[in-house]
């Protein structure tokens, strides 16, 4: 992660509490700043559903890379507390780096970054609970659907 990661923080010293949780914000402030020229190449809908609360909490329902003609799509299910399913397909997927070591398959999302990498490729970041997991990736395209969980 470039800016969404938490420091040890001494919650017992106040005063280093609060310079721990300043500089997290102001890493935030940067991330948001260069998400904005990521944004116009995501959909719409994907936006509106990111922009809630950057996924924080949402189970990862299931996972599969797909290698096909146009290269390699990852496709993704999020559960959104038990009410939503969010189905995002990325296309056209390189640079993959994972860490994944969830106990017994559970991965909870913790912090999502979605920075510009180059003219029409982004690069997306997950950190996941139980911490040290994580996904990196770029894509050039995102497909993005919205359904009831079932």
């Amino acid at each position: 992660m470039k800016y969404l990661f938490t420091e040890p923080c001494d919650y017992l010293n106040k005063e280093k509490y609060m310079r721990t949780e300043q500089a997290f914000l102001d890493r935030y402030d940067a991330y948001l700043s260069e998400y904005a020229v990521a944004e116009p190449l995501l959909p719409k809908r994907f936006v509106k559903e990111y922009k809630k609360d950057f996924f924080h909490d949402y189970e990862v329902a299931e996972m599969a890379f797909c290698p096909g003609k146009k290269g390699l799509s990852l496709n993704l299910t999020l559960n959104n507390y038990g009410d939503d399913e969010l189905l995002l397909s990325y296309q056209n997927v390189r640079s993959v780096r994972t860490q994944l070591n969830g106990e017994d398959g559970f991965l909870k999302v913790l912090y999502v970054e979605i920075l510009p990498k180059g003219e029409n490729t982004l690069s997306q970041e997950f950190s996941f609970w139980p911490e040290e997991a994580s996904l990196y990736f770029t894509f050039s395209s995102l497909r993005f659907k919205k359904r009831k969980h079932i």
